[in-house]
């Protein structure tokens, strides 16, 4: 019997374009709590449900790079301190309401948080 290895590949952008090419995004966003459940109840190949702390971190770690900031940059847009940034991305801490608010908005209309944190 043959062994199964695990093979390691690197992702170049180019592997990457191709990958983000053929996800429909805003049918993702629209997907509801329950229709992600299923379909990742319904996958074989999916990983193991994740805590809430680390949905959250993960949560916030994908709307900091969907608006291509840094965690420098979205820190000093948003006026969130460069290290709670960090926290909230590592799970040692969870943004509260108001910041799980700001960073939907972020999400959402970036140059909107800019502009009214600019007045």
């Amino acid at each position: 019997m043959a062994e199964d290895k695990m093979r390691r590949a690197t992702i170049t952008s180019e592997k990457l374009e191709g990958i983000k090419g053929r996800v429909d995004w805003e049918r993702v966003r629209a997907m509801t709590e329950e229709e992600i459940e299923r379909d990742l109840a319904s996958d074989p190949d999916a990983a193991p449900p994740m805590s809430d702390v680390e949905v959250t971190a993960a949560r916030v770690r994908w709307v900091r790079k969907s608006t291509g900031l840094t965690q420098e940059s979205l820190a000093a847009r948003s006026r969130i301190p460069l290290g709670t940034v960090r926290d909230w991305e590592q799970g040692k801490k969870q943004p509260d309401s108001a910041a799980r608010t700001l960073l939907r908005v972020i999400e959402k209309d970036p140059e909107a948080v800019i502009q009214a944190l600019k007045q």
